[in-house]
């Protein structure tokens, strides 16, 4: 069964196609102006070129209308896949009543044209749908070939064989570019797995560090608030017992526990304080420098002079 569907357009197909068809409009313009000029009978009627340029702004138009991509959704590609497809015949079909001479003489002409939806397709769908394309438009034109035939004379042109080799030159070219685009897919499906894989890592090492940050901040405080509050205890508890006993010792040993107590609370703010974000991101440079003068000064002893005062 053959299907055109895919959810998403390749990426840069439609600016090429729009691209493409702007130049078919202009050439065939040009080939317009040059047979109307030119003083010796032409090889196909001026209605050919005219009738290619009239079609080509039409599906540029319908490439170009804005949001219609969106409301077609994935029917968008293949209408206008068709619509390209279907011009060169209907080039060749403005040439009925000039005879088979003039009609077979564009024909081949006109082939070429056929290429460019066959890479877009190629380039977009699965090598069997180039496989579909390719045996119909064949189809069509020998049809139409050997109907014109039958209307005239016949001609000493072999056009079945010029067909038969263009048909195999487009399957290739269809193989080459089906192939080259399922790599690109494939490179582009293990880049996606790549990153998604580095996404989880990046995150199992976050979750990581955060469980080693948490483990951290546990010991900071067992090793500060949790063994002042534990020593603070027991002293306390020894001051209860010797107080009625010995009002001097326990008062001794109160004042040890005191200092005791402000010296972990000291230790318990610095650990709270170390644990808080940067002072960059918080305060700026001066006050963090500020800051940090402050914590060494506090911690040593010393006293802090800024500039211009006295010491």
């Amino acid at each position: 069964m053959i299907t055109m569907k895919r959810d998403t357009l390749e990426p840069g197909l439609l600016p090429v196609f729009r691209l493409f068809v702007g130049l078919q409009v202009v050439f065939f313009l040009l080939e317009g102006l040059h047979l109307l000029y030119q003083h010796k009978a032409p090889p196909h009627p001026l209605e050919a070129p005219q009738a290619l340029a009239a079609l080509g702004v039409i599906l540029l138009i319908y490439l170009l209308w804005p949001g219609l991509e969106r409301w077609l959704g994935t029917a968008y590609l293949p209408i206008a896949l068709c619509f390209a497809s279907i011009m060169p015949f209907a080039g060749q079909l403005v040439t009925l009543r000039y005879g088979a001479q003039a009609y077979i003489s564009l024909a081949e002409e006109l082939g070429l044209l056929q290429v460019f939806p066959l890479l877009l397709i190629s380039w977009q769908y699965r090598f069997r749908v180039a496989v579909f394309f390719s045996l119909v438009t064949a189809l069509v034109d020998h049809s139409l070939a050997l109907w014109v035939m039958a209307r005239s004379s016949p001609l000493d042109v072999d056009y079945t064989g010029f067909l038969v080799i263009r048909t195999i030159m487009s399957l290739a070219i269809g193989y080459a570019v089906s192939r080259l685009m399922a790599a690109q897919r494939e490179q582009r499906r293990a880049l996606r797995q790549a990153n998604a894989e580095l996404a989880h890592y990046t995150a199992t090492l976050d979750q990581l560090a955060t469980s080693r940050e948490r483990n951290r901040v546990a010991r900071e405080l067992h090793d500060t608030l949790a063994h002042t509050l534990s020593g603070m205890a027991v002293q306390l508890e020894a001051v209860k017992t010797c107080w009625d006993a010995d009002p001097a010792q326990a008062r001794i040993m109160l004042d040890q526990s005191l200092t005791a107590t402000r010296s972990g609370l000291t230790e318990t703010r610095g650990a709270l304080q170390a644990l808080r974000a940067a002072p960059l991101e918080d305060l700026g440079l001066v006050l963090a420098v500020r800051a940090l003068a402050e914590s060494v000064a506090a911690q040593i002893g010393a006293t802090l002079t800024t500039m211009g005062s006295k010491a």
